[in-house]
């Protein structure tokens, strides 16, 4: 997000790490990080999943005229 808004460094940067089903997945200690970045003009949001069961990597980017969907290949 950084790089979008011309290496503007972020005002506020939140956040939170959680584990999801510790009983089964227990050698993932960080199974779900959502991290929002708020900028003078714009925020950015990621949120990252620990996906066992397939592999899957895509981004989104929304802006005032349009959307960019970028998607992975396993």
């Amino acid at each position: 997000m950084t790089w979008l808004m011309d290496n503007q460094r972020p005002l506020k940067v939140t956040a939170l790490t959680q584990t999801d089903k510790p009983q089964i997945y227990t050698h993932v200690e960080r199974r779900k990080q959502p991290c929002c970045s708020e900028y003078p003009k714009g925020a950015g949001h990621r949120s990252g999943v620990v996906e066992l069961a397939r592999g899957r990597k895509d981004s989104k980017v929304y802006g005032a005229t349009g959307y960019a969907i970028a998607t992975g290949r396993r």
